[in-house]
């Protein structure tokens, strides 16, 4: 995955094949400059998006974030007052797989995430990603280190 200290811009990332947090921001960033922009993050157990240890003015935005098991975004308590999210994808593989998680507490869908977050991600949405072939002809994510010819 990805870790933000602070101070990032993390955009236009595929994120796919950990166990345990695809984007994990942390620390201060700097409002209306650190994004958190057109990601798309392929999370099969475990968190999407991990926002923790006194993160301040995480922004995301228009990201994809599937999740098989787990949660799409997952803000913990030193970092819930500056953070904002709005125009993001959810894709949730299955019954265990939450919007999110606020404070401590799953939010399972997209109303309860939006009651939770006080409004966060009103322009979001729940629904499939639709991929065309997620790990490829080969069956296989990502690069493998072979040249072609």
């Amino acid at each position: 995955g990805i870790f933000d200290r602070g101070f990032s811009n993390l955009v236009n990332n595929v994120v796919y094949a950990n166990t345990n947090a695809g984007l994990r921001v942390e620390a201060t960033h700097t409002a209306g400059t650190d994004r958190i922009l057109h990601n798309t993050v392929y999370q099969v157990t475990g968190d999407a998006v991990l926002v923790r240890n006194s993160a301040t003015n995480a922004f995301m935005q228009n990201n994809v974030l599937y999740v098989g098991a787990g949660n799409a975004i997952r803000v913990e308590s030193d970092s819930l007052a500056s953070f904002q999210s709005d125009w993001n994808l959810f894709d949730l593989g299955s019954v265990g797989a939450n919007v999110g998680n606020w404070n401590g507490v799953a939010q399972a869908t997209i109303a309860a995430w939006r009651a939770a977050t006080v409004s966060r991600d009103q322009n979001s949405a729940v629904g499939a990603a639709l991929f065309l072939d997620i790990n490829g002809a080969d069956n296989v994510f990502g690069e493998q280190g072979v040249g072609t010819g």
